[in-house]
């Protein structure tokens, strides 16, 4: 009897320990599992942060090239004001009044003033073919010399350099009121022409362009 009481205890309790559960084994697993959780979570925030901390970088990179487009499109709404006050007064001028405010009214593209004059056989002077070194072959941006944007801001220039030449021509040369007028007209509409395709050189989106735009009605409209 004693032995087959033992058997029976020994054999029921062979039983409970198979079937009371290791609760080491589950410890390690809880502890594996939240630590593979752990690590999950931070990898998605790192992930997140990471995204985070580009956009403000692009941001702000489109912020400074919006900056840089306003600054340079500053110097052509000077000449198209300069040019329209000209074309007010340009008839009670004498001759060196009038080469020295064409000189002013396109930033020495024409009869460059002062120390400038000096220079213009050797460099640049004109502040536009400037800019548009500056918008096409760095710093402020860089372009092909093949691309669109090179091609477009280069001849716009050319364009506008030629109808200031024929506004020159026409107004020194006693022409009559209606002439130097539609000159005048051809150089605001060459610098309407410069002034986009001198925007079109910085990498803006749309609504950045059209803030810049916004600052310069007469140019834009």
């Amino acid at each position: 009897m004693r032995s087959a009481v033992g058997r029976i205890v020994t054999e029921t309790d062979t039983a409970a320990v198979r079937a009371k559960p290791n609760t080491h084994e589950s410890r390690t697993f809880t502890k594996r599992h939240g630590l593979l959780t752990t690590i999950s979570g931070v990898l998605t925030l790192n992930a997140q942060t990471q995204s985070a901390c580009a956009n403000p970088f692009e941001d702000f990179q489109q912020s400074q090239l919006a900056s840089k487009s306003k600054i340079f499109i500053g110097p052509v709404a000077l000449t198209y004001e300069r040019l329209v006050a000209l074309q007010k007064t340009e008839n009670e001028m004498d001759v060196d009044t009038l080469a020295e405010s064409l000189g002013a009214a396109t930033l020495d593209c024409l009869n460059p003033r002062g120390p400038l004059a000096a220079y213009a056989n050797v460099r640049d002077v004109c502040t536009l073919k400037i800019l548009v070194k500056s918008a096409t072959r760095g710093p402020a941006a860089v372009h092909a010399s093949d691309s669109a944007e090179f091609i477009n801001v280069t001849n716009a220039l050319e364009q506008l350099d030629t109808s200031y030449d024929a506004l020159a021509s026409m107004l020194t040369s006693g022409a009559d009121g209606r002439a130097k007028d539609a000159a005048f007209e051809t150089c605001f509409v060459n610098l309407k022409t410069f002034a986009n395709a001198l925007l079109e050189c910085f990498p803006l989106d749309d609504e950045a362009k059209g803030e810049t735009k916004n600052v310069f009605p007469d140019l834009f409209k």
